[in-house]
């Protein structure tokens, strides 16, 4: 009788201590949990990645989904970590003697996943005494490539000729899109963008900055 009394007793201890254990491994999980929401929602603040109604979603853009603390330290290291490498590129029409010249020509630079370019199309005259009438025609920015969880706004451009040199620029916002639980939040980057185009000479001092 009383042996039966002490296994009863060490079974009721033994399945007390299992009860103990899976509650402690429950309240640790849920607190690390609680800790990552935080710690994530922290670096929302830090980057200014605000909560928006899907209702202002912009149509055809599909948000970056973050489901761990691991994806938002990415994203970001991703983000802060992107060369700052300039390209320039040129579009035109052959060049001939007597003959009105246009074409399109910019700066480039990769933010991560799209591209953003600083544009102008230009025109000038090619006649036996050189090169004349150089102007701007228009001046823009646009995104190119993976496009998908960004969108362009706020941007402006414009073009100006002084001693045959068309000097281009202008500023531009980039949002991006991210979802994490069941919450939309942007990021908006301001960036400054100038060049200066010269015909026969092309690009020169560039800069396209984040800002």
């Amino acid at each position: 009788m009383k042996n039966s009394l002490i296994g009863r007793l060490l079974t009721m201890l033994l399945v007390l201590s299992m009860l103990m254990s899976i509650t402690s491994v429950v309240f640790a999980s849920t607190n690390d949990q609680k800790s990552e929401e935080a710690r994530i929602l922290e670096l929302f603040e830090k980057h200014d990645a605000r909560e928006i109604s899907a209702r202002s979603l912009p149509q055809g853009i599909e948000p970056i989904v973050i489901n761990t603390l691991e994806d938002l330290e990415t994203f970001i290291a991703e983000r802060e970590n992107r060369a700052h490498t300039i390209e320039f590129f040129d579009d035109r029409l052959p060049e001939s003697r007597n003959a009105r010249v246009t074409g399109t020509t910019g700066i480039e630079r990769d933010i991560g996943g799209p591209t953003l370019r600083l544009n102008t199309t230009y025109e000038y005259l090619v006649s036996v005494h050189g090169i004349q009438g150089l102007r701007a025609i228009q001046n823009w920015w646009s995104l190119t490539g993976f496009t998908l969880s960004h969108s362009l706004s706020s941007s402006w451009a414009q073009g100006s000729v002084s001693n045959g040199v068309l000097r281009v620029q202008g500023t531009a916002s980039v949002n991006t899109y991210l979802l994490f639980s069941g919450a939309i939040r942007i990021i908006t980057d301001r960036y400054d963008g100038s060049f200066d185009f010269r015909p026969m000479h092309g690009v020169s001092n560039a800069r396209l900055v984040r800002i």
